[in-house]
């Protein structure tokens, strides 16, 4: 399930000082849903200081790979895992075979299939919060020098929403900070009743910090004052500002990118109303009015 933080843990594991001490080299690969064992040999290759050739092929990038493995006792964490085929991750893990005893690879995954395939000890599957922490989580980034005792009302409503979080952490923290110093409780009921909780999930799309400021200056949203007459200067503003929120992510791929999760994804796409328009599957289709503004296939 996506959510439950699987990514964050690795990425509190990975960042840990004393795995800095017992960990030499480490690399940290974004696989996704698209599995290409050239680019994430050559991934873990720079994330190593090892330059490569762009026209390497696989062997060749296996055979340097293998040079800066061997013998060392290395980290690689492989982060969102779909692919099931064995003899793809066979073909990958080549050069792993070389590294010094107690070597670690790590796989975050939703896929138990992909999970039985890349595993040599048992799986340790995450899961979804209790009420009482889902609502510790979601108050701590909700309530910002005040505390839920002082607002009753909106530590209903807030409870509320916890309930329809079902326990996933990431929705507790973004909706938690969706409603930072937010203390309007006609705000609060607003996400309590949204139909975001009923869209399905889809999937990441990384993109860069520049390249969605210029979209938001194309489409007239960022408006200057006397204080603010540079639109790009504006537009790091509110990135930053929605960044705090948690609506946007550092992705762990190109370190010059960010993603907008699953949950945050579906959340926008429930209030854009017909300013959107998605065509899903060949066969799709919708309605485009007046006010449609973006046409999407995804």
């Amino acid at each position: 399930m996506g959510g439950l933080r699987k990514t964050t843990l690795a990425q509190l594991i990975y960042n840990d000082p004393r795995v800095d001490k017992w960990f030499h080299p480490k690399a940290w690969v974004c696989v996704s849903e698209e599995f290409d064992a050239l680019k994430v040999t050559k991934t873990i290759l720079e994330e190593t200081k090892c330059s490569c050739d762009g026209n390497q092929n696989l062997n060749q990038l296996q055979l340097k790979l293998k040079e800066q493995l061997l013998g060392k006792k290395y980290l690689i964490i492989l982060d969102d895992v779909w692919n099931e085929n064995y003899a793809v991750w066979e073909q990958l893990s080549i050069p792993f075979k070389f590294g010094a005893q107690n070597t670690k690879i790590v796989v975050t995954t939703r896929n138990e299939s992909v999970a039985d395939i890349v595993r040599t000890i048992p799986t340790y599957p995450l899961k979804t919060l209790s009420d009482d922490d889902c609502w510790t989580l979601f108050a701590k980034h909700a309530f910002v020098g005040t505390t839920p005792s002082t607002h009753p009302d909106l530590k209903a409503i807030g409870e509320a929403i916890v309930k329809r979080c079902n326990g996933l952490p990431l929705a507790a923290k973004t909706l938690g900070g969706l409603l930072r110093c937010k203390l309007d409780a006609d705000d609060w009921n607003k996400i309590l009743h949204s139909n975001f909780w009923d869209i399905p999930n889809t999937a990441n799309y990384e993109f860069e910090k520049e390249e969605l400021i210029q979209l938001w200056m194309a489409e007239g949203l960022l408006q200057l004052s006397k204080d603010n007459g540079d639109p790009e200067e504006l537009g790091n503003e509110y990135f930053k500002d929605l960044r705090l929120r948690s609506f946007f992510q550092q992705s762990k791929g190109e370190k010059s990118c960010f993603v907008m999760h699953d949950l945050i994804s579906d959340l926008a796409k429930s209030v854009t109303g017909e300013f959107i328009c998605r065509l899903e599957g060949s066969g799709g289709s919708c309605v485009i009015t007046e006010k449609t503004r973006h046409l999407s296939n995804v």
